[in-house]
C-alpha cells in the first residue's frame, strides 16, 4: 500500500490534548477581551467564545504567568477555534500550567493510588520460630 497517512487526510496529533476550563484574555485586530480556553497542548489550544475569528488570524493569548503568547487560528467552527502557538510552550512551563489549571489529569503525571485502610495499617511482625 503506497498511500501515506497524510495523503489519506488523516492528521496525527503532536501531543495529548489536556482539558482546561480557563478564562484567558486575548488581543485580536486591536480589540481585547476574554475567552474560554477549553484544551491545550504545548503546540496550541482550543478556545471558545468568538464567532467572528477566521483561519489565519493572528491572536495573542495572555496565559497566566507568561508573556503574551502569539498564535495563529488554524481552524474555526461556530464559536470554537483552534490556535497554533508561534513558538511551542517549553515542556516544564506546560506542565506547570497543567498542574495549576487543568481539569483533567494528563498521562505524564503519576496518579497516586490510595491504599485501603486495612492494607496501610501496620501489621504485627511474626516472630521467627
Amino acid at each position: 500500500m503506497s498511500d501515506s497517512i497524510e495523503s489519506m487526510g488523516i492528521q496525527l496529533r503532536r501531543a495529548e490534548r489536556i482539558a482546561f476550563d480557563m478564562m484567558v484574555k486575548y488581543r485580536l485586530w486591536g480589540f481585547r477581551g476574554t475567552i474560554m480556553l477549553k484544551d491545550m497542548t504545548p503546540f496550541g489550544a482550543r478556545i471558545e467564545g468568538m464567532s467572528d475569528v477566521r483561519m489565519g488570524d493572528a491572536i495573542t493569548l495572555l496565559l497566566p504567568g507568561l508573556q503574551p503568547k502569539l498564535s495563529t487560528v488554524v481552524w474555526q467552527d461556530g464559536c470554537s477555534a483552534g490556535v497554533e502557538f508561534d513558538h511551542p510552550l517549553h515542556g516544564e512551563v506546560f506542565k506547570e500550567l497543567v498542574r495549576d489549571y487543568a481539569r483533567s489529569r494528563p498521562s505524564f503525571e503519576p496518579v497516586p493510588v490510595p491504599m485501603p485502610a486495612a492494607m496501610s495499617a501496620a501489621r504485627p511482625m511474626r516472630a521467627a520460630a
